[in-house]
């Protein structure tokens, strides 16, 4: 990772993770590190770093569950990860990390592997192992960043890793406490609404009044002529 050719190379490594992952986990550590900003790769390799540690963390739970990782172990790979991400989306947001677009959506992309990787390690501790609470700063963060802020495409993975973690902003909580009001609103109108065909001879028990048949032209006609008299013959 830190040397510019080597005869190990990327994929060789990241099919390895695939296939042994319990053996692989050994190599978690040091991934972490390349991860980290300032850790003295460049961008490239940082994100070669990210996408075989996102391989690697898809299997933590598989892992805990066979007993070849404790979840302690577990648990900070997660978090460490984590604040790398954070550290790194900040980086980025201030101007001091050069990455393009792409490779910034890559990182968010790897958040919502270790976020889904939290929950189903431990639903309860998934917000905190990944520290959500400091989610909401780096979003702010990114929408206000001279080089972020136009990245749509980030901000919605953002919004997205949020949802996972269980966290909403402000916005998103109006909204939920609006749809829950005119849940709540509903039920009520249906209710009056009853009550009011009810008080007009149309609730329960009561047929609604039939409407008068319209008559046809014919019948129309037809009555017209009945209900006209005739007219007395005048003797000359």
């Amino acid at each position: 990772m830190t040397r510019k050719t080597s005869d190990v190379h990327t994929p060789f490594v990241a099919e390895y993770i695939k296939r042994y992952p319990a053996k692989a986990w050994a190599l978690a550590p040091a991934l972490a590190g390349y991860v980290a900003p300032g850790a003295g790769v460049n961008a490239f390799r940082s994100a070669q770093a990210f996408n075989m540690l996102s391989t690697l963390v898809t299997f933590i739970p598989q892992l805990v569950k066979a007993g070849d990782v404790t979840k302690d172990e577990a648990e900070k790979v997660l978090s460490k990860s984590a604040q790398d991400v954070y550290g790194t989306l900040e980086g980025v947001a201030d101007g001091k990390l050069d990455w393009k677009a792409d490779r910034v959506k890559e990182v968010a992309r790897f958040m919502l592997v270790v976020a889904r990787s939290a929950n189903a390690l431990d639903k309860d501790r998934a917000a905190a192992i990944c520290g959500a609470d400091k989610l909401g700063e780096v979003s702010a963060k990114v929408k206000a960043g001279s080089r972020t802020k136009e990245m749509k495409a980030l901000h919605g993975l953002l919004a997205q890793l949020a949802a996972v973690l269980g966290q909403k902003d402000k916005k998103e909580k109006k909204k939920e406490t609006k749809r829950k009001a005119e849940a709540d609103e509903e039920p009520k109108a249906k209710k009056a609404k009853a009550e009011e065909k009810k008080d007009d001879g149309e609730g329960e028990g009561k047929p609604a009044p039939k409407k008068a048949k319209k008559a046809t032209t014919a019948e129309a006609a037809e009555g017209k002529a009945k209900a006209k008299p005739k007219a007395k013959k005048v003797k000359a």
